[in-house]
């Protein structure tokens, strides 16, 4: 059962226990206000049963314990970070964000969201805060200028980690960045947005070795997200149960719904259109002519500046499907334990929704800075 449909259940026996069956249906029909004023009530009257004791307790869970990374190696990190995305404005986001922009622009479930009162949510993706700032500097008229933002930001998130790796956790920090823009035809802002991208994270990972960080390589992968859901469809996989399991701190959860279809999807390739055989056919038009353009554009590019990092195309990616459309990347980092995908990004709708514009496009990306930290650990300084 899905977690959305479990909350309801457990809501509606909760509701009939206490003798209120339509309590749910009553409550969301509120005004916001009102329905913020009294949870405010019930709120105050419960912290004041609140204990000292009771806070001791909690303070040990997952959700509000320190992270364990020392705060100086996030302050080196962030310097380098900064330097890394000089192009890029930084500006320093809110904690929260306005209540539903994670599940309005994000498809996120308000589940793995943590709900604040007053209208608001606590910031879950710096990205979706970065694309908030961006429609706000878009001009209602003559929208020709990029807007390019990055953030380091502290998130929240609620979703279960169960089975997850033992670097992630419920609290997190990230490095962010979006660039805003119109489009100018050919997929032409998408691919000269993702070559900045790819090459300032790349300047980060460079950056990162020489601060000590124990940084061994780095690899680059490109996607489509509609030409991977259009060979999952063509061989039988349901996406819909793909993007119910699949997500970043479960990388290759969705390879069972694959496996039950009896689905393969090519990964690995240097030339899409060359390698992938009768498959090619099953990809829409437009998804094969992104990937010939990223192959003509940014591999050039990424080619030129950092000519030893790996890059290939990889469309049997699932994490990522409804979430991103088209267009979309992975950076994996190489460190003393392995190699270990740390960085994601794409392109997202979500200007086109704020500005209601179907001209808009924005590409966002963000690395785990938390994650590099704990597995690519620097040298400490010498006291």
């Amino acid at each position: 059962m899905a977690r959305t449909d479990r909350t309801k259940r457990i809501a509606a026996s909760i509701a009939n226990a206490a003798g209120l069956p339509e309590a749910e249906e009553k409550l969301a029909a509120l005004p916001a206000n009102a329905l913020g004023s009294l949870l405010l009530a019930v709120h105050r009257s419960r912290a004041q049963a609140v204990t000292a004791a009771r806070l001791r307790a909690a303070a040990g869970e997952g959700l509000f314990r320190p992270s364990s990374v020392e705060g100086r190696v996030f302050h080196r990190f962030d310097a380098v970070a900064f330097e890394a995305a000089r192009g890029f404005e930084a500006v320093d986001v809110a904690p929260v964000a306005p209540f539903g922009a994670c599940a309005a622009l994000g498809g996120i479930d308000q589940n793995n969201v943590l709900t604040a009162l007053r209208r608001a949510e606590v910031l879950a993706d710096p990205t979706v805060a970065l694309a908030l700032a961006a429609a706000r500097r878009r001009p209602p008229s003559g929208r020709r200028d990029v807007i390019r933002l990055c953030a380091s930001a502290r998130l929240v998130r609620t979703q279960s980690l169960e089975g997850a790796p033992a670097e992630f956790t419920p609290h997190f920090r990230l490095f962010a960045l979006a660039s805003a823009g119109r489009d100018s035809g050919e997929h032409r802002f998408e691919t000269d947005a993702l070559t900045e991208h790819v090459l300032a994270w790349l300047r980060l990972a460079d950056g990162l070795r020489r601060a000590g960080f124990t940084v061994k390589g780095a690899r680059v992968e490109f996607s489509d997200m509609a030409a991977v859901e259009a060979l999952c469809v063509a061989q039988g996989a349901s996406v819909e149960a793909i993007r119910a399991v699949a997500a970043a701190h479960r990388i290759g959860a969705g390879a069972e719904v694959l496996a039950r279809a009896g689905a393969t999807l090519p990964r690995a390739l240097r030339d899409p259109r060359a390698e992938l055989g009768s498959l090619h056919r099953r990809i829409p038009a437009d998804a094969a002519l992104r990937l010939d353009r990223v192959g003509e554009r940014v591999l050039p590019a990424i080619a030129a500046a950092f000519p030893a990092t790996e890059v290939r195309f990889d469309l049997g990616r699932l994490e990522g499907l409804g979430y991103y459309r088209g267009l979309a990347f992975r950076i994996s980092l190489e460190g003393p334990t392995g190699v270990l995908p740390v960085l994601d990004g794409g392109v997202v709708p979500w200007t086109q929704a704020l500005l209601a514009d179907r001209k808009e496009r924005l590409v966002a990306s963000a690395i785990g800075t938390e994650a590099v930290c704990k597995v690519c650990p620097p040298a400490p300084h010498p006291r």
